[in-house]
């Protein structure tokens, strides 16, 4: 029992020394391009931890984050450009689904009795934040073209609708020949609110020398959706920019219909 609870603990620190020596991946040239490769796909394993000795972005090249990615964080020694590269941070695109209705009223209200409001519709689902992009200890950047770092925040979803009112209770005449009235049904359920859009992804770059300077010019679109390349990136104009807009709002519900009278 000793002898195997040694062995245990041996291989327990084994693992423990691989997980710490994998923790921080030094990279020669990074992304891996196959011959004509025009868009990369960041995995999670490559979001983080990454020692870069060269990030390379030829011409026309996107960087994409893949599915799940939230963050990156990267240190890069030197940065190499070329016409028209892009870091593509932008959320996912996809409207979210609507939000639920409010749900149904119970049964008729009690004799005489006004009817429940409604259900409020649920609110709309919030967009996603563009991935966030840390990229630091840098030596030098080779600029021989223009880097579009594209920060789009993703759509909000739409809101529920407001579920009926109940119907109002009926009228009645009892045994001591008092009577009361059919009653209002409920008022219709408030709509649910629109889902906010996403907003536009956090960047920071930074050099290793003089952490407080960045090289990039940080901007975002007056409008919502889906970004354009800025007319300043194109070519060889020697700029990096962030550049991106947040995510379009959803639609709010509509209010739900009232009760009808008992």
């Amino acid at each position: 029992m000793r002898f195997l609870i040694k062995v245990i603990v041996q291989i327990t620190f084994i693992v423990g020394l691989v997980f710490d020596a994998t923790a921080q991946v030094p990279v020669g040239q990074f992304p891996p391009l196959a011959a004509g490769q025009l868009v990369y796909v960041i995995p999670m394993d490559q979001a983080s931890g990454l020692i870069i000795d060269t990030l390379y972005l030829p011409k026309n090249v996107t960087l994409k984050a893949g599915e799940g990615v939230t963050a990156i964080d990267w240190s890069v020694k030197t940065i190499r450009i070329e016409e028209n590269a892009t870091i593509d941070l932008s959320a996912p695109q996809a409207k979210p689904g609507r939000a639920a209705d409010g749900a149904p009223p119970p049964r008729q209200a009690s004799y005489c009795a006004v009817g429940a409001a409604g259900a409020a519709g649920a609110g709309g689902t919030p967009g996603k934040q563009g991935v966030s992009l840390n990229i630091h200890d840098i030596d030098s950047i080779d600029n021989e073209g223009s880097l579009w770092i594209r920060t789009d925040g993703g759509p909000g979803g739409d809101g529920g609708n407001g579920g009926k009112g109940q119907q109002g209770g009926g009228p009645r005449k009892n045994v001591l020949n008092k009577r009361c009235g059919a009653a209002n049904g409920g008022a219709g359920g408030a709509a649910g609110a629109a889902g906010p859009g996403g907003a536009t992804a956090k960047v920071v770059v930074m050099f290793k020398a003089n952490p407080g300077t960045s090289p990039v010019t940080n901007g975002t679109a007056g409008s919502c959706g889906a970004s354009q390349r800025p007319s300043a990136l194109q070519g060889k104009s020697g700029v990096i920019a962030i550049w991106g807009s947040p995510g379009c709002p959803g639609n709010a519900g509509s209010a739900g219909p009232a009760g009808g009278r008992g």
